[in-house]
């Protein structure tokens, strides 16, 4: 039930934001909301130069918010051969002296998906997470992070009681809060990303190119 009220919270968000924002705004803020491997820095870059007003990552997100937790940050992700990407992804974003360890877990991501409808496979891949952040908490860290959406859906609060004092967050919820946020501030004093560099808008001849443009006869003289 968790993942389709969420679902239904990203999906009327992008539609109200879709509806409204065009008449008002010609740099629409409407955001794109990213997984951990799609909202990578490269991918979270790439997104961030579209023309409707940015993007929402999870792990950025996650990452960014944790820090407002707590000082020592750990991740935890589904499988060991993704550890190396997280830790360039920490890089990337500039976190390597808060986020001090990136961990995992041995499984596949069929295995959440046959969790949603199996509480005994659930309660298997749990336990497993459990026994990850417990040894997180005892190396000082105080802010988990389930590197992905799909746990990040699972896990409810009986993870979170097992886990304390250390506070496991949702990277699914806090993307959909951050999209929301992006676009009330946009329509409340016209908060966006910079088109200064990092973020710059695709040059219109590339967007033409991809069929996504205006055709250089059409566009309107400055």
């Amino acid at each position: 039930m968790r993942r389709f009220l969420l679902l239904a919270a990203v999906t009327s968000l992008c539609t109200a934001a879709s509806a409204q924002a065009p008449a008002q705004f010609p740099d629409k803020p409407i955001r794109f909301i990213l997984g951990f491997a799609a909202g990578g820095p490269t991918g979270s870059q790439r997104a961030g130069t579209g023309r409707r007003g940015g993007k929402a990552g999870l792990g950025e997100n996650a990452m960014l918010h944790a820090c407002t937790l707590g000082r020592k940050i750990g991740l935890v992700t589904i499988h060991p051969i993704h550890i190396p990407y997280h830790e360039d992804q920490v890089l990337r974003y500039g976190l390597q002296q808060r986020v001090v360890a990136v961990a995992a877990v041995e499984s596949a991501a069929n295995d959440y998906v046959l969790a949603f409808g199996d509480p005994k496979v659930a309660k298997a891949i749990a336990a497993k997470y459990t026994k990850e952040i417990k040894a997180l908490v005892a190396r000082g860290v105080e802010v988990v992070i389930p590197a992905g959406g799909l746990p990040s859906l699972l896990f409810g609060a009986a993870l979170k009681v097992s886990t304390a004092p250390a506070v496991v967050l949702d990277s699914v919820a806090l993307a959909t809060k951050s999209a929301e946020l992006a676009v009330d501030l946009k329509r409340f004093n016209g908060t966006a990303p910079s088109r200064a560099s990092t973020f710059a808008l695709p040059w219109p001849a590339a967007l033409e190119a991809l069929g996504m443009g205006t055709p250089a006869s059409k566009r309107k003289p400055k």
